[in-house]
């Protein structure tokens, strides 16, 4: 490690000097970083510290400086050709594809309900909170959105809580009057 360390940039997230640390690397000046586990860990108390800070040699300085305020004037402009554009390396996915994976997570958060109403209803109040997790059901069963598997085990945990809420509803009615 260097003995005499200056801070030629601050950055408000470990990322940001992180991305600064691996460009002056590129260069082949060894940077390190400052404040970047405390940022990372409390990371509103960035302006208190001063932000994470990159630390080089007194001798690299200047040119540090240099490489990172070219780095910064030039982040609009194309990616050279050893780096990959942020679109081309996590593509968007197709409309078709997230209304898919939207409908599915619309069925999997009704078919949570239904197992929540059936579970709470059987513990708290068993014949309101279970006939809304019938009607749940109901909606879920007769509708033809893709569902995930948790989304099914979801479902049929429901149905079968409702069964068994509503067989021993049955019981406990049929016993008070045939007694």
């Amino acid at each position: 490690m260097p003995s005499e360390l200056v801070p030629v940039m601050s950055f408000a997230t470990e990322p940001e000097a992180e991305l600064a640390r691996h460009a002056l690397a590129e260069a082949g000046i060894q940077a390190f970083l400052e404040g970047d586990q405390v940022v990372s860990i409390i990371g509103y108390l960035s302006n208190a510290i001063g932000g994470v800070k990159v630390l080089v040699a007194r001798e690299h300085a200047g040119k540090a400086r240099e490489i990172l305020e070219e780095k910064d004037a030039g982040e609009g402009e194309e990616p050279s050709a050893g780096r990959v554009a942020l679109a081309d390396a996590f593509p968007a996915k197709s409309d078709a594809a997230e209304d898919a994976v939207l409908e599915t997570d619309a069925q999997d958060a009704v078919a949570r309900r239904a197992w929540l109403a059936a579970v709470i209803g059987l513990l708290a109040c068993p014949p309101t909170l279970n006939l809304y997790s019938l009607w749940l059901i109901f909606r879920i069963a007769f509708n033809d959105a893709p569902m995930s598997s948790a989304g099914w085990r979801r479902f049929y945990g429901a149905v079968l809580v409702n069964l068994l809420c509503f067989a021993g509803i049955g019981a406990f009615l049929g016993g008070v009057v045939f007694v």
